[in-house]
């Protein structure tokens, strides 16, 4: 099967706004899945759903940024031990998604990465 990712997620984030539209998925669940699909399909897109590895997306998520403020000035940070968790967790919904619709991936590629937390991680630092 040589389904690109991109073609993939786009039909299966029509499934998901279709369980929006039936009331059986929240729509802000489905705003985040959409969101975190255009790092996904940047990334991956173009790319046949069986060839992408646990070892490029290990190395995506470990290279992830947010951007801090919202305007250029403010510039970008490395992401959060727990975004690139949710990250991982999206990801790999889709991978099941895709092997249980159209038999591909093999295996996921998403279930051999663990996303270590940060000691300390959830403290607020105040100043």
């Amino acid at each position: 099967n040589s389904q690109t990712l991109s073609a993939l997620m786009d039909e299966w984030l029509a499934e998901k706004k279709k369980r929006v539209e039936q009331g059986s998925l929240r729509k802000a669940t489905y705003e985040t899945l959409d969101c975190k699909s255009r790092g996904y399909k940047i990334a991956f897109g173009s790319r046949p759903v069986g060839t992408i590895t646990a070892k490029e997306i290990r190395t995506w998520i470990e290279g992830l940024q947010v951007q801090i403020g919202n305007t250029a000035r403010h510039g970008f940070l490395a992401a959060s031990q727990v975004s690139k968790q949710h990250q991982l967790s999206y990801l790999s919904q889709f991978f099941i998604w895709c092997k249980k619709n159209h038999g591909v991936p093999r295996d996921n590629p998403c279930e051999s990465i663990t996303i270590e937390r940060n000691e300390g991680a959830g403290e607020v630092a105040y100043y």
